[in-house]
């Protein structure tokens, strides 16, 4: 399905049905072992995906309480019970999207799906409406809306404590926050 976030576009998928998140890779052009991010419906939810102890998992709780709901995408640890092709190598992207209709709609549907830009992989994301339509041989349902920022996420690698993809967020303001 395509689903507007306050990013940018998104392709989006049930995490937990095989098939699906297989389709999601494909249409995407994108390499399985290569991770996606999955939108949460709440910072508890993300929570519930890391497999964080102690001082990083106040870190992290940290993290949470500041840039939840908002732009930024945070790769941890996951937990064992995440299936392999939601958390490749063991790790998981997590985001709480800032955006009322991505929202409620995952509330509606279990508080998690796998999600990527709405594009092929190596082309730019769609920004508009317009271009999610003419996107529609990459999803069978659209979630009518409309994107605010036009910018992906910053994606930040929490254990080795580096950006993966430059976004609206720096690694200045994401250390500042676990440093606290």
């Amino acid at each position: 399905m395509a689903i507007p976030t306050e990013t940018v576009w998104g392709l989006a998928c049930d995490p937990f049905n095989a098939a699906a998140v297989q389709r999601f890779y494909q249409v995407k052009g994108r390499d399985p072992s290569k991770p996606s991010q999955v939108l949460c419906a709440s910072r508890e939810h993300a929570l519930k995906l890391c497999a964080l102890q102690g001082n990083d998992q106040q870190q992290f709780r940290q993290l949470c309480e500041r840039f939840f709901p908002g732009s930024l995408t945070v790769v941890v640890p996951a937990v064992s019970t995440l299936p392999e092709w939601v958390a490749p190598a063991g790790k998981v992207g997590v985001r709480v999207p800032d955006h009322g209709v991505t929202l409620a709609f995952l509330e509606q549907c279990g508080g998690y799906l796998l999600a990527s830009s709405l594009n092929r992989s190596q082309e730019p994301p769609a920004l508009s409406y317009q271009r999610a339509l003419e996107l529609h041989e990459l999803y069978d349902v659209i979630v009518p809306g409309e994107i605010s920022k036009g910018q992906s996420s910053t994606v930040y690698d929490f254990v080795a404590r580096r950006i993966l993809r430059e976004g609206p967020i720096a690694l200045q303001e994401i250390e500042e926050v676990r440093d606290a």
